[in-house]
């Protein structure tokens, strides 16, 4: 990665977590039960947020002993929505200046967070990057071209850190051919954010484009997107190809902007404090 103007300092801020949830799901409670001690290492104060269409997941968490988590809560869709629908409500709820996404999902370890917390001074956004294994034909491939593209034009090539099939491989080029965003794994759920980003860029998406179309916007604004490699699983049934693609075009054929706040000058005194000094 290039070198990046400086940030301001934000990985030892307060955090919150959403987990989007559809509907019951057994694993939940083994999930916060992972997110629990992870939180409470980082010694600030925490919260996560738990989006839902239904009373399952309330359920869940109020048998859950509240002196195991940090501070959790609940927040219910008004209607049925997608993932994105779920993090639009769940940031509207977070109060903390990061702002983690992650999936309701054993396969995903919160551990994972203090790799992100570590890269997130340099940039505004850190994505997730998941290792899946490599078939050995395409690393064989893979091989054949870092060594061409070295040699004929002195430019070396890091081998992926994980291959998510060809539908996820088509989608990323696609994008960035569209947008210029260069994360390897767009899709990937895992990601932490500085909250105050989204005052620039609201969320459109209702389903799982809501990833690329953050990253497109951040791209956009030209707000600094880093990217680490988390463990996950690279099999995703929400991702298909052609709905993702048929929500890209819905939000990227009209993005939505906001302007940045306005920082209101001191008033001038007319030059009264500089004669007092004088004086």
């Amino acid at each position: 990665m290039p070198d990046l103007p400086p940030r301001e300092p934000i990985a030892k801020a307060p955090v919150s977590v959403i987990l989007p949830v559809r509907g019951a799901v057994p694993a939940l409670r083994e999930v916060l039960a992972g997110w629990a001690p992870v939180l409470q290492g980082l010694e600030r104060d925490c919260e996560i947020i738990v989006v839902d269409e239904d009373s399952a997941s309330a359920q869940a968490v109020a048998d859950f002993t509240a002196a195991e988590t940090p501070r959790l809560s609940v927040q219910r869709l008004a209607k049925p929505g997608g993932v994105g629908a779920a993090l639009r409500a769940g940031l509207a709820k977070a109060g903390h200046p990061l702002v983690v996404f992650a999936p309701c999902d054993t396969r995903y370890a919160a551990t994972d967070l203090k790799k992100l917390l570590e890269f997130i001074d340099k940039v505004d956004c850190v994505s997730g990057c998941r290792t899946a294994v490599v078939p050995a034909p395409l690393r064989w491939l893979g091989r054949v071209w870092r060594l061409t593209v070295r040699v004929l034009f002195g430019v070396p090539m890091q081998p992926l850190p994980g291959w998510l099939g060809w539908k996820q491989w088509l989608f990323r080029h696609a994008l960035r051919v569209w947008t210029g965003v260069r994360v390897i794994d767009v899709n990937c759920p895992f990601k932490l954010f500085r909250r105050d980003m989204f005052a620039r860029m609201p969320i459109q998406s209702e389903g799982a484009f809501v990833y690329g179309e953050i990253l497109a916007k951040a791209n956009f604004l030209e707000f600094p997107v880093g990217e680490v490699e988390v463990s996950g699983p690279a099999d995703d049934p929400a991702q298909e190809l052609r709905p993702l693609l048929g929500e890209a075009r819905r939000v990227l054929a009209h993005p939505e902007f906001r302007a940045p706040a306005r920082v209101t000058p001191p008033k001038s005194d007319g030059g009264k404090s500089k004669r007092r000094r004088k004086k």
